[in-house]
């Protein structure tokens, strides 16, 4: 009698897979059709389950079911949307490094050039105004450069005087002395100016750290619900968040004999030394989220890097323009091409990047706002449904909690967030015969029932290493 290996017989699915549009199988299908026995074809779904996405499905039936999608995808395999994204993430990180070397050199440098050239004009229109008869011409940088500069230098600094703020020396009578603190340096402020404040640094296994720890605190057993409870995914993420968590964490696949339910036994998970370094988790709609500062600055402090990149725009666009004249170019012969490009074009165009690049940050900060504002109905919801003592939850009582944490979003869209939801934690709609619409949610918080009864069954001794009976 030939022994088929594990590796073998999943090849026989990748070559049954990738001719058919057949992706769903029980462990009597394999069987059926490769003619291993039950325990060898499970095994092999099992393998398949760990190479590829999948997600599990019971049937009425309690049959279990391997749904491999419209085609096969190996786990991890990046889509080419997200290979994309990568990309025009490390553009942005490449140019986030230049334009910072860029910053330090160009802004506060030009700006110093430009006030000693301000300071110039000053003095080059005060000595030519001593001696009219001497010197019949126009000067080259006249009362108009002086003025536009001067108007923009007063301009900045009583900026102030138009917010209603006290003077400095009124602040200093009437307000009351604090203890320094640590604030942030000012080039960091320009930085962050054009390129937003530094996100925290993105955990590709966060959302799997915590999802063990809650598993570990649960006596190592866990539903589909409570995956989705702690994360927020929906639909085919979902799915496969929890098969994942299934291959990663070597996990049993079970179904419930009298409901049908399926939950996850990770025999593994019960067992530990100690729980210290867990990850800390908390339910989805408890989670925090993410800041939607533009710039991280204060308003004071924007507005003062703002006038200091407005006056090198403006510094640097007069003295292009001025670099055309006939009397500069006579005057400076050959050096006025160089002083076309160092003081005017690379100025220029380096002022209006500084500030395009925060405009065009403002227009997708305008988008992820957006977003968290859905994710905050979401969590809304989510708060409502499985905190909610009852199972069945008014539409109307939904939409008015959910228009009131989504203000800003328009009722189509906070009604098919609540249809989604609805939809994705398996919930009926109901409607009474008054025309009320309910929604019923028994089956989602069904699971957690049972996830609760079917721990109590686990006894609570020899789930933690700490009896030692042998050491070396």
């Amino acid at each position: 009698m030939s022994t088929i290996t594990t590796t073998e017989s999943v090849k026989k699915l990748e070559t049954h897979f990738s001719s058919s549009n057949q992706n769903q199988m029980t462990v009597g299908d394999v069987a059926a059709f490769s003619g291993l026995n039950t325990d060898d074809a499970k095994h092999a779904l099992d393998a398949m389950m760990e190479k590829y996405e999948c997600q599990l499905k019971v049937t009425e039936q309690g049959d279990l079911i391997y749904d491999f999608g419209n085609h096969l995808r190996r786990r991890g395999e990046k889509t080419w949307k997200e290979r994309w994204e990568e990309i025009q993430q490390w553009l942005w990180e490449a140019f986030v490094v230049i334009f910072k070397v860029w910053i330090a050199v160009m802004l506060i440098v030009y700006f110093i050039v430009f006030v000693a050239l301000l300071i110039m004009a000053f003095v080059v229109q005060i000595s030519g105004s001593s001696d009219d008869d001497s010197n019949d011409g126009e000067p080259i940088l006249n009362f108009n450069f002086m003025f536009l500069f001067t108007d923009i230098l007063r301009g900045i600094f009583i900026w102030d005087m138009f917010r209603g703020e006290s003077y400095r020396y009124e602040k200093q009578l009437y307000t009351e002395v604090k203890s320094p603190q640590k604030k942030k340096s000012f080039v960091s402020s320009i930085y962050d100016f054009v390129f937003g404040p530094p996100k925290p640094k993105f955990d590709p296994v966060k959302q799997q750290k915590e999802m063990a720890a809650f598993l570990r605190n649960s006596k190592g057993l866990g539903v589909q619900a409570e995956a989705k409870a702690l994360t927020g995914l929906q639909g085919e993420q979902a799915g496969n968040f929890f098969s994942d968590i299934l291959v990663r964490f070597n996990g049993d696949a079970k179904i419930h004999p009298s409901t049908g339910t399926l939950y996850g036994d990770f025999d593994e998970l019960r067992r530990s030394a100690s729980k210290e370094k867990d990850a800390r988790f908390e339910w989805f709609w408890k989670q925090a989220e993410p800041s939607e500062a533009l710039t991280g600055n204060s308003q004071s402090r924007n507005i003062w890097i703002g006038c200091i990149n407005f006056f090198n725009l403006a510094a640097s666009g007069y003295i292009l323009s001025k670099t055309f004249d006939y009397q500069f170019i006579e005057t400076f012969g050959s050096q006025t091409e160089t002083i076309r490009w160092a003081l005017g074009y690379i100025p220029l165009i380096f002022s209006s990047v500084f500030f395009a690049v925060p405009a065009l940050r403002a227009v997708k900060h305008e988008k992820e706002k957006h977003v968290i504002k859905r994710n905050k109905v979401r969590k809304d919801l989510y708060q409502m449904i499985f905190e909610e003592s009852s199972n069945e939850i008014n539409y109307e009582l939904m939409k008015q909690s959910a228009s009131v944490m989504g203000d800003g979003l328009s009722d189509n869209e906070i009604e098919k967030l609540i249809e989604d939801t609805a939809f994705d934690l398996d919930a009926e709609m109901k409607v009474k015969e008054d025309g009320t619409i309910i929604y019923d949610f028994s089956k989602v918080k069904d699971e957690f029932i049972i996830a609760q009864e079917l721990r109590k069954e686990i006894p609570n001794n020899g789930s933690d290493n700490n009896n030692i009976i042998f050491s070396t």
